[in-house]
């Protein structure tokens, strides 16, 4: 059976950030609640903000759902490691919709106290998102760990299919 703190991360994850349910934000998270998101330095890092940035996100990709791959719990503590899946059709963030999908990985150190979330530190790929709506340049794939338009002049590495030794050419 799910502990009261699961419960209230799966309606973080499934009602507020999937369904954008902005009633449940206002249930779930504490007057006080701080948000440590190195990635989203334009929100504010209190309760209002948050809900701020899952409004930005949802408008910007309307389809959003967040799924948990696996999550630990330890006390007044929750981890999860989640993996958000989007397509670009809405204008927010100050981007005009590109029509990309994006997937976006990432974790949660969630805390809570007297079954509401206190606070949230968070680390995401950013750059990754950033690149999947075509806003950076791809500098690197798999069979090219440094590509020339990063660094001109600077000679390719390339793995041998074969032996995934470095060959520089």
């Amino acid at each position: 059976m799910a502990s009261n703190n699961a419960v209230t991360v799966a309606r973080y994850w499934g009602d507020v950030w999937s369904k954008g349910d902005l009633g449940v934000a206002e249930e779930i998270f504490d007057l006080n609640f701080r948000d440590h998101d190195p990635n989203s330095p334009w929100v504010k890092p209190d309760r209002e903000g948050m809900i701020e940035k899952v409004l930005a996100y949802r408008t910007a990709m309307p389809d959003l759902t967040v799924t948990v791959d696996r999550q630990v719990e330890a006390g007044d503590q929750v981890v999860s490691y989640w993996k958000v899946y989007g397509t670009h059709n809405g204008e927010a963030l100050g981007l005009a919709p590109t029509g990309k999908s994006i997937e976006v990985e990432g974790i949660s150190l969630l805390t809570l106290e007297n079954g509401k979330l206190v606070e949230q530190i968070i680390a995401w790929d950013g750059l990754g998102f950033m690149r999947q709506l075509g806003l950076l340049p791809k500098v690197c794939d798999r069979n090219h760990l440094l590509a020339p338009a990063f660094s001109p002049g600077a000679r390719e590495i390339r793995r041998r299919p074969a032996t995934g030794q470095q060959a520089i050419g």
